[in-house]
């Protein structure tokens, strides 16, 4: 028995299918239960792949509108 199914993510559409005996056990809860678990998985690992497109012009943006304020160092050797 396959039982297909798609679920709308933040990615777009995940589709997959659970196959099972035609004699299977699992309720419509644990069906349901499973189907979710494939598509969090597959948005997790989705997520934890996102490159971060911040160009170099963005960060130097950042950089040149970040202040940084210096404090004197004493240069003098220590004997």
């Amino acid at each position: 028995m396959e039982i297909r199914f798609t679920y709308e993510t933040k990615y777009g559409a995940f589709s997959d299918a659970l196959i099972l005996p035609d004699d299977h056990t699992f309720t419509e809860s644990e069906l349901t239960s499973m189907k979710e678990q494939r598509r969090d998985n597959w948005v997790a690992y989705i997520d934890s792949t996102q490159v971060d497109n911040t160009t170099e012009e963005q960060i130097t943006e950042e950089v040149s509108e970040s202040t940084v304020e210096e404090t004197p160092q004493d240069t003098e050797p220590t004997p």
